[in-house]
Order: C-alpha cells, then structure tokens, then sequence
C-alpha cells in the first residue's frame, strides 16, 4: 500500500506541478516578500531578505531591455516569494523570471521615461529583515509638441515598455 502511496504522489507532482504550491518563504536567508510603492518623486520597489543571512549572500542590479533586473544569489530559494504590487506607478511589474539552486532573479518592468537610480540597504529595527531598496525616476521631462518647452508627463509615465 506504501508504495501505491508513493507512486500515486510521484505521478501528481510530474503531471501536475500547480497542484502542488511552495510554502512562502520565512526561513532565515530567503526573500520573504517585493513590493512597489511612490514616495516624493520618486519610485522605489524593496525587496524583504529576512536575517541571518548567510556570507555568501549577494545581489546585482543590471538594466535590461525590458526593465531592470535582480539577481540574488546565494538565499533559501524552494519557497513562494509573495509580491505586493500596486498599479498606477512607474513600475509596470515585479516578475520573478527564475528560482534554483540559490538563485533567484526579478525582472522590474518600469515606463519608458522611468530610469534606475540607485540601491540602498539597511535593517529594520529589531533586526529581523534587511531592506534592499531599489530607487527609480518618476519619469524623464519630454518636449510637449503642442508648446516650446518641457513638461513632466502627467501619469508619470511618458510611454509603457512593458
């Protein structure tokens, strides 16, 4: 009877990987949660990486055709990374594009006029995650075409590239 159990269990994980969902990921060194938000002028989308995190924990930030991309290597990675996205900002989407063997990678799809800035670590208080804040242009200022001037554009989004 065991191993009808067993085979049974083999057979639903191989013919159907969505029946069977990753816990969300709590454990010391792995990425417990992304979202997006607006603050000033300003973009920014913060990736949660609860503490103690291992030496040999490292992340990249790189622009790309589509946007910018995160790498994070050397985390606990066979979990659910849940993602908090809010609409209506520069950042089009939070995309995790791959998760193995230590690795996991984010693609940030962002608005045409909306440019990388900068990245920013630090530690919540009480010491329970660290913060990797990445920090985006609202947008970039175009020349309008009915006037002589610039003006910033009026969603904060000159055009969609995602």
């Amino acid at each position: 009877m065991s191993k009808f159990l067993s085979m049974f269990a083999a057979l639903v994980l191989l013919c159907c990987p969505t029946l069977v969902k990753a816990a969300n990921c709590t454990v010391p060194n792995s990425i417990v949660g992304a979202k997006n938000y607006v603050f000033g002028g300003f973009a920014y989308v913060e990736f949660r990486v609860r503490l103690p995190i291992k030496p040999s924990f490292s992340f990249t930030v790189t622009n790309v055709a589509t946007g910018t991309q995160v790498r994070f290597t050397g985390v606990e990675w066979m979990c659910s990374i849940p993602v908090s996205f809010s609409p209506g900002t520069p950042v089009k989407a939070i995309k995790n594009i791959g998760q193995f063997e230590g690795v996991v990678t984010f693609v940030i799809g962002r608005c045409a006029g909306s440019q990388y800035i900068s990245t920013t670590q630090t530690s919540t208080v009480g010491g329970l995650y660290r913060i990797i804040k990445l920090k985006f242009k609202k947008c970039k200022y175009t020349p309008a075409p009915y006037c002589s001037g610039c003006q910033p554009c009026s969603d904060g989004c000159c055009e969609d590239s995602w």
